[in-house]
């Protein structure tokens, strides 16, 4: 049985936080290029969970693939599934009951981890190039992220635009003084509303 999960946006947020360790067999399943079944399947998984913002049934995912009612196909699925997006821990496999299954991404970047032995015997990860993301386009961020961001980007450019036509003399003294207190306080407040986003605010840099 799954463990309770208050939201499952939030359970998403915490997912794009995080960056998920892999060995090099199991990278091959998230880099580019790749167009094998499994790497199919992910991006399946990846589209219908993005639509509900919660785990999906093994049919949600077939559905993306091959269309609705294409049962015969959901067997080769969940066997692919299970041999490599699971065994690798790229996709979780949730019990929500015995008859309710469902699958859900682990997180949305992966790193390339080799175990390295030491002259003394122990062993250590090194990490290999740079991490992976998957599409951004399907990460669990809510659109309200987004819209804070724009609206903060076009309050630092209009507080600019003024800085610059104030030392032209281009906008008088007071107006200068309102406006700017004005600018100061909107971009001050959207910076708090975007500081309920702080774990995933470096993922998407």
């Amino acid at each position: 049985m799954a463990a309770p999960v208050a939201s499952w946006k939030e359970e998403g947020l915490k997912r794009v936080s995080k960056v998920k360790k892999l060995p090099a067999e199991c990278m091959k399943h998230v880099q580019a290029g790749d167009d094998s079944l499994a790497k199919q399947i992910l991006a399946a998984v990846l589209r219908a969970s993005s639509r509900k913002n919660e785990p999906v049934k093994l049919a949600d995912v077939a559905e993306v693939m091959y269309g609705p009612g294409q049962k015969d196909k959901l067997d080769v699925v969940r066997l692919t599934m299970d041999k490599t997006l699971i065994r690798c821990g790229i996709v979780d496999k949730i019990y929500f009951s015995d008859r309710d299954v469902r699958y859900f991404p682990v997180a949305y970047r992966f790193q390339e981890v080799s175990r390295v032995e030491t002259g003394s015997g122990s062993k250590i990860e090194q990490l290999v190039g740079d991490a992976i993301a998957l599409p951004r386009e399907f990460w669990p961020v809510p659109s309200e992220y987004f819209e804070l961001l724009t609206a903060k980007g076009a309050a630092e450019d209009a507080l600019a635009k003024l800085e610059a036509d104030h030392s032209l003399g281009a906008v008088e003294d007071r107006t200068y003084e309102a406006t700017r207190k004005s600018l100061v306080k909107e971009t001050e407040d959207l910076t708090k509303k975007l500081g309920r986003y702080a774990e995933i605010d470096d993922a998407m840099k």
